[in-house]
C-alpha cells in the first residue's frame, strides 16, 4: 500500500514520521503546495528514520487536475492540510479510489462526507474524519467512558495545549496558526443539550478545573472540539459538551479582543489590511515561542446517577525527536488510524473517528507511543482532580 501525507506543517511531519517508524510502508510521500516546506520535511524525516525512504511532491490541492493526478498514485492519504481543504481532498479521493484520514474539519463538512458512506463502501474505501485530539481522541474517550458507565446521562470533555508555564502576554504559545485558533474562538459550538444537538456561543460558560500537580486551569466553550460526536451520542446521553483548557485569564483577554473588533474584516490601514489579518500577524509574533516546551492535557467525564467515570491523559514534548506535544498528539493519533486501516481493523465506508476505531486497540497504540490514558471512578456528583 502506498501512503502519502498532504500538508507538511508541524502535525503533518509528525504523522509522516509515525507512518514511517511504525509501519510497513517502503516509501512515504510528503506533499504540500510549498516546495521548500516539502524539501525541509523530507530532510528532517530522513534524518529521523534513515532506514525508510521519503519522496517529496509539490501539490496544490485547490487545482483539481493536479490533485486527482496525485491521488491516482496513492492508496492511503493522511490529510494534514489546513482544515477547509480536507473536504476537497476527500471528495477527490472518493472519485479516484483512495482512502483518507483527516485531522479534523468543520462539522458540516464531515457530515457531508459521512453522507457519502454508501459511495465509499461501493468503492471499497475507508474515509475517517476528525482523527486528531479534539475532535478525535476526546470523542473516542467519551464513547469508551459511556461504555464503562452505561448509566451516564452527561459527558464532559476538556482538552488544551499549553506551555509548561504561563508565558506572557496570554499564558499561551502557538502550536498552529493564529487563524485556526480564531476559528475555534469565534465559530459556533456544536453540543448536545437535553438530548438535542444545538449550537452555543464560543468563549462562554467559563469554569475552573483542577488538575493534580498542575493546579487550576480555566475551561470555556470553543468550536470544533466535539466534531460529529454530538450526533453519534444523540439518543445515548442527554448532554455532551467540550471545553478548551487554558491558564487563568486567557478567555477574558480573548473576549476583549473580540468585543473591540480586532477579529473583523474592517480595513485598519491605508493598505487596506483587515483588522483580523493584522491581529493574526501580531499575535503570531507575540505567541510564537518554539523554545518553550508544551504539553497537551485532557479529561473526559461520564457522569451518572451512581458514579462518574473519568479518563485523563497528558502528552509532553519529546526531547529526542523534538516533536512538540501538539505535534505528537495530533500527528501520531491520526497516523494510528491510518495504521488501523492498513491492518484491516476499520470497516469500509465514511465515518467519524469515534465510531471507526476499536478503543482498546487505539489506547494500546497510544501507550506504545508514550501517551497512556488513565481511568478512575468517583462517587456521583464529583469530578476527579
Amino acid at each position: 500500500m502506498k501512503a502519502a501525507v498532504i500538508g507538511m506543517g508541524r502535525q503533518g511531519v509528525a504523522a509522516a514520521y509515525d507512518l514511517a517508524s511504525r509501519g510497513a510502508f517502503a516509501t512515504i510521500t510528503c506533499a504540500d503546495s510549498d516546495g521548500s516546506r516539502v524539501s525541509g520535511a523530507v530532510s528532517r524525516l530522513q534524518s529521523l528514520v534513515p532506514n525508510k525512504s521519503f519522496a517529496g511532491v509539490e501539490v496544490n490541492v485547490e487545482r483539481p487536475r493536479e490533485l486527482m493526478a496525485f491521488l491516482r498514485g496513492v492508496d492511503l492519504i493522511v490529510s494534514a492540510a489546513p482544515y477547509p481543504l480536507h473536504k476537497i481532498i476527500e471528495k477527490a479521493a472518493l472519485e479516484v479510489g483512495c482512502s483518507v484520514v483527516d485531522m479534523g474539519q468543520d462539522t458540516e463538512d464531515a457530515l457531508a462526507i459521512h453522507a457519502r458512506n454508501r459511495d465509499a463502501i461501493d468503492r471499497r474505501l475507508r474515509i475517517v474524519t476528525d482523527c486528531g485530539v479534539a475532535p478525535g481522541l476526546v470523542n473516542i474517550l467519551a464513547l469508551e467512558a459511556l461504555r464503562r458507565n452505561p448509566g451516564a446521562h452527561t459527558l464532559r470533555a476538556y482538552c488544551g495545549g499549553l506551555p509548561i508555564r504561563p508565558i506572557p502576554p496570554l499564558g499561551y504559545v502557538l502550536r498552529f496558526s493564529m487563524a485556526s485558533v480564531l476559528g475555534e474562538y469565534e465559530d459556533e459550538v456544536t453540543a448536545l443539550r437535553n438530548g438535542e444537538v444545538v449550537t452555543i456561543e464560543p468563549l462562554a460558560d467559563l469554569e475552573e478545573v483542577e488538575f493534580t500537580g498542575l493546579g487550576t486551569l480555566e475551561a470555556f466553550t470553543t468550536s470544533g472540539g466535539t466534531g460529529t460526536a454530538p450526533y453519534t451520542l444523540r439518543g445515548k446521553v442527554n448532554d455532551f459538551e467540550y471545553k478548551t483548557l487554558r491558564y487563568p485569564g486567557h478567555c477574558k483577554a480573548m473576549r476583549l479582543f473580540r468585543d473591540c473588533g480586532f477579529w473583523t474584516a474592517v480595513p485598519v490601514a491605508a493598505s487596506g489590511e483587515k483588522a483580523r489579518d493584522v491581529f493574526c500577524s501580531l499575535m503570531e509574533r507575540a505567541l510564537e515561542n518554539p523554545s518553550v516546551p508544551d504539553f497537551v492535557i485532557g479529561r473526559v467525564v461520564a457522569i451518572g446517577p451512581d458514579k462518574s467515570v473519568t479518563a485523563e491523559f497528558r502528552v509532553d514534548q519529546d526531547a529526542e525527536t523534538r516533536f512538540t506535544a501538539m505535534e505528537r498528539v495530533t500527528g501520531f493519533l491520526t497516523a494510528i488510524v491510518a495504521h488501523e486501516i492498513v491492518a484491516g481493523h476499520i470497516r469500509l465506508g465514511a465515518q467519524g473517528c469515534e465510531t471507526a476505531v476499536d478503543a482498546g486497540r487505539f489506547f494500546a497504540a497510544m501507550e506504545a507511543r508514550g501517551m497512556p490514558v488513565s481511568w478512575s471512578e468517583t462517587p456521583a456528583g464529583t469530578l476527579a482532580s
